[in-house]
């Protein structure tokens, strides 16, 4: 019986969580005057968790641990809720920022046609530009490919079309139908000359990768890199992953969205009901900056930087509205959730949300409330059936506050709901990897596309309604009536979530 890596690591990582119990619990017993410094420690470091610039709700279950458990307490915090980098990956922070500034290639026609338009946009845009160095583009066609069955599909299509080169990145790579099909198209490509390159998150793909993929792929000349390998130390770092979801064509087509390669995203197998997911297709200028993401990306892995001038758009499209690829990490000042808020503050009449996990801060919470109040219609969608039941129990225990002040709740009850939307107005949306959670705005590396005055909107407004058709509205007072013990488990999980 093969045993799975992950469980490997699992145990490893409890063989030292239990032996640094066991360690800290020998030195109290033995060492009472210790515990006395460990407590003034515990109180100087809370007290700097207060003035740093972490988000609010962090800081406040770092304090209660801390606080509660002062020795344990506090090895555990320098163990997993430090920001601590390795200078050497400091310094490959810092080239790969470099980078973003040296290609961000900003038109400036392009922002005075935003400002004449008025400046919410403008606002939006040009924070995206200032904290990912990514710039809004026109010349772009965007096409919505919802449900995941459908950007399979169009991937395919693009897939056997190369030429020159395929980027593909991916949270998770697994076995199955659908990397079969995709790896058959890129051994031909191979073959013929095309010039490819995978990135995989190694903790994502851990269990579910084919094996010996990379000693295959090395076979058949493909290059490939994984984020971040995961090893069995208990270390801040191993929390930062890869969750972005990028495929490159020859420069000129580029796909996002909420899809891995699995077959569970395009409902091939079943595993919590009909899995709804897509993204979206973009040809033309702005697949620029999905390009420049993944050489980006390339880098920071591998220290190994690509010729850019290889990788440029050569066939530009016609205008449709404005197009904005962007990418957040746990080192670009939090934009993706930046991006969400200010196009929720900016709302004149709705703003549809779907997302797979609604664990969200003090501020989210606020501006979401905030513009329910404002009279505006505002609607989030979430699964039905759980992918992590406990994931769901804290998704849950958001409800009530958000209803109480107006947001209506919706749960997809044919299964489980994994795109990641948000509409406003009919004239402003973002799709792509980002969820609504604390892991996709502080912990991972994520992409998106801002959109503006797009005829892609249209689809997602089409899609949303066909979402909220196929849904359950939670009724509030009915929601008030669940049990006792639900609502504890749901307040306790909560105190953890910006852990999780």
């Amino acid at each position: 019986m093969k045993i799975k890596k992950s469980f490997l690591i699992a145990a490893l990582l409890l063989f030292e969580l239990c032996l640094l119990l066991a360690v800290i619990w020998g030195l109290n017993l033995e060492a009472a005057y210790l515990y006395g410094a460990m407590e003034f420690i515990s109180v100087a470091i809370v007290v700097m968790l207060i003035y740093s610039r972490d988000n609010p709700s962090y800081k406040i279950t770092w304090s209660i641990i801390i606080l509660v458990f002062p020795l344990f307490g506090v090895f555990i915090y320098f163990i997993a809720g430090t920001h601590y980098l390795s200078p050497k990956f400091r310094r490959l922070i810092k080239k790969s920022k470099a980078l973003g500034r040296r290609l961000r290639c900003q038109k400036p026609q392009i922002f005075d046609e935003l400002r004449k338009q008025g400046n919410l946009a403008l606002r939006q845009a040009q924070f995206i530009l200032s904290l990912c160095d990514k710039p809004v583009h026109k010349a772009t066609q965007a096409k919505l490919l919802l449900p995941g069955e459908k950007m399979y599909e169009s991937m395919l299509e693009e897939l056997l079309k190369a030429e020159k080169f395929i980027f593909i990145e991916f949270f998770i790579i697994a076995k199955g139908e659908m990397f079969n099909t995709i790896f058959n198209i890129l051994k031909r490509k191979a073959a013929a000359g095309v010039e490819i390159r995978i990135i995989f998150d190694d903790a994502g793909s851990m269990d579910r990768m084919p094996p010996n993929f990379r000693r295959e792929c090395a076979r058949l000349g493909i290059k490939t890199a994984a984020f971040n390998p995961f090893i069995p130390l208990l270390n801040k770092f191993m929390d930062y992953r890869d969750h972005r979801k990028i495929v490159v064509v020859d420069g000129n087509v580029g796909f996002t969205g909420g899809i891995n390669i699995g077959d569970e995203y395009i409902n091939r197998i079943a595993l919590h009901g009909h899995w709804y997911d897509g993204g979206i297709r973009l040809r033309g200028d702005a697949v620029w900056n999905f390009t420049v993401m993944f050489l980006d990306m390339w880098m920071l892995i591998t220290n190994e930087p690509l010729n850019n001038n290889r990788y440029l758009v050569t066939e530009r499209a016609s205008d449709d509205g404005y197009v904005q690829p962007f990418n957040d990490s746990p080192f670009t000042g939090n934009a993706a959730e930046g991006a969400y808020m200010q196009i929720i503050n900016t709302a004149g009449r709705y703003v549809y949300i779907s997302t797979p996990y609604l664990i969200i801060d003090h501020e989210m919470m606020i501006t979401l409330c905030n513009t329910s109040h404002s009279g505006i219609d505002v609607r989030i969608v979430t699964p039905h059936i759980a992918d992590k039941s406990f994931v769901h129990a804290v998704t849950r225990g958001y409800y009530q506050q958000l209803m109480d002040s107006g947001v209506k709740i919706y749960e997809y009850t044919p299964g489980f709901i994994h795109a990641k939307m948000i509409l406003c107005d009919d004239d402003t949306g973002v799709i792509g990897s980002v969820n609504m959670d604390y892991r996709s705005f502080y912990q991972q590396f994520e992409d998106a596309v801002w959109l503006y005055k797009n005829s892609a909107l249209i689809e997602m407004k089409e899609e949303f309604i066909k979402i909220f058709e196929a849904s359950a509205l939670i009724d509030s007072s009915e929601w008030k009536k669940r049990g006792l013990h639900q609502k504890a488990a749901e307040m306790f999980l909560r105190l953890f979530a910006p852990l999780m």
